[in-house]
C-alpha cells in the first residue's frame, strides 16, 4: 500500500491467499478521506509495492522475473514475496489503470523493485534487478511533460545483499534504503 506525498491518492494491494484472487485498488482520498474512500479505479496491474508520483496522477509497478507459483503463497525466483509475475515494470494512470508509454523504462528497465519517486518527481529509485539479480540499487531521472525516464545510475551494488525500499529524503538529495 502506498499514498501521494500530497494525501490525494492510495494504491492497495488485495491477495486472497492461497489461490487469489489477487487485485488493485487506487483511491481518491480527496474525495472522501474517511475510512471507506472512493474507488478510482480496480484491476489494476500488480500495485504492491509501486511508486506512486507525488500528485498521485501515476504509478511505477514493481517487476517481478520469474514465474509465479502462487500455491499456498505467491513466490518466484528472483520475485519479492507476495508479487505475481513475470510482469514487467510499467506506469499507469492512477484514475483510469490505462498504461502509460513510459520511454526510457518501457523495454530498458524490465524489473524495477520496489521504486520510489523523490518528493519532486524528477527522480526514481529502484532496485535494479537485471542489473547483478537484485544486488543493486540504482536511479533515473523522470520528466513528468513527457513521462520518460534517462539517465540511468548505479547507486550502490553488493556482492551478496540485495539493497531495497528505498526513499528519498525530504530534500531528495540522499536516499535510504535497506538490505
Amino acid at each position: 500500500h502506498v499514498v501521494s506525498a500530497n494525501g490525494s491518492k492510495m494504491l492497495a494491494a488485495q491477495h486472497a491467499y492461497p489461490a487469489g484472487p489477487y487485485s488493485s485498488f487506487s483511491f481518491d482520498l480527496q474525495a472522501n478521506p474517511n475510512p471507506n474512500p472512493p474507488v478510482l479505479a480496480q484491476n489494476l496491474d500488480e500495485a504492491a509495492f509501486a511508486a506512486l508520483y507525488p500528485d498521485g496522477s501515476r504509478f511505477v509497478t514493481t517487476g517481478s522475473p520469474s514465474q509465479t507459483s502462487t500455491i499456498p503463497f505467491p513466490a518466484g525466483v528472483g520475485n519479492m514475496p507476495g508479487m505475481v509475475g513475470p510482469r514487467t515494470s510499467r506506469m499507469f494512470n492512477t484514475a483510469t489503470g490505462a498504461q502509460i508509454a513510459a520511454p526510457g523504462l518501457d523495454g530498458v528497465i524490465q524489473f524495477a523493485k520496489m521504486p520510489t519517486f523523490s518528493p519532486d518527481g524528477t527522480r526514481l529509485a529502484f532496485n535494479h534487478h537485471a542489473a547483478s539479480n537484485g544486488h543493486t540499487l540504482a536511479m533515473l531521472d523522470f520528466n513528468a511533460g513527457t513521462n520518460a525516464f534517462s539517465n540511468l545510475q548505479g547507486l550502490y551494488q553488493s556482492g551478496s545483499e540485495y539493497p531495497g525500499g528505498p526513499v528519498f529524503t525530504p530534500d531528495g538529495q540522499k536516499i535510504v534504503f535497506w538490505m
